[in-house]
């Protein structure tokens, strides 16, 4: 496993056997270090960090080594994940107007995905046949769950506003076969509650 922990007084990235032994830091770097997520074949790890003042992504090797910078820009750039053909999908800058870029792991090809004319963030890459799933305020200005073509295009709604209650749909991830989509929903109108869901 992967994981981030501020144990150390600040944010810092660990692996860490399945059962919960083996604990390794493998940042040691007194800025924050975020967002850790595997390549699809478990020899590196993509991550935000602070360490040149704002967010920027990076890269390692699964024991640490080998600490690459991948963007280089004045916005913060967050939630990176890989592809299942080894490019980057990030979100760049803050709410309400974050995009979503795809770059290739050596910081070259840089490609907008989403417009910053809404906002557009926490995207997941389907483990197989090139679509993205992201959240997007892009239709009634309350983030809701899109799938899209590799580039960006095609975007389709997954799943509209519920009655009821005021709510988001953020942070999905694919499951390993690719049907169905595991995510976060935010209940607004009283104490924010937050449960979790799929939808194929």
């Amino acid at each position: 496993l992967v994981f981030q922990t501020n144990r150390d007084g600040n944010e810092e990235i660990y692996t860490m056997n399945s059962d919960g032994t083996g604990r390794v830091d493998l940042t040691r770097n007194p800025a924050d270090d975020t967002d850790p997520r595997w390549s699809s074949d478990g020899s590196r790890i993509v991550f935000a960090s602070n360490r040149t003042g704002n967010y920027q992504i990076y890269t390692m090797n699964a024991d640490g080594s080998g600490v690459a910078r991948v963007t280089h820009d004045g916005n913060d750039d967050r939630r990176p994940t890989w592809t299942a053909d080894g490019h980057i999908l990030f979100q760049n800058g803050d709410f309400p107007n974050r995009a979503i870029f795809r770059i290739n792991a050596d910081g070259n090809g840089l490609q907008q995905l989403t417009p910053v004319s809404s906002d557009n963030a926490t995207v997941a890459a389907a483990p197989r046949g090139g679509r993205i799933a992201f959240s997007s305020t892009r239709g009634d200005g309350t983030q809701r769950l899109y799938t899209a073509n590799a580039d960006g295009s095609a975007a389709k709604l997954v799943l509209p506003s519920p009655p009821g209650p005021e709510t988001a749909d953020v942070e999905a991830d694919w499951s390993p076969s690719g049907n169905q989509l595991l995510f976060e929903r935010f209940i607004f109108g009283g104490p924010v509650t937050t449960d979790l869901y799929v939808v194929h």
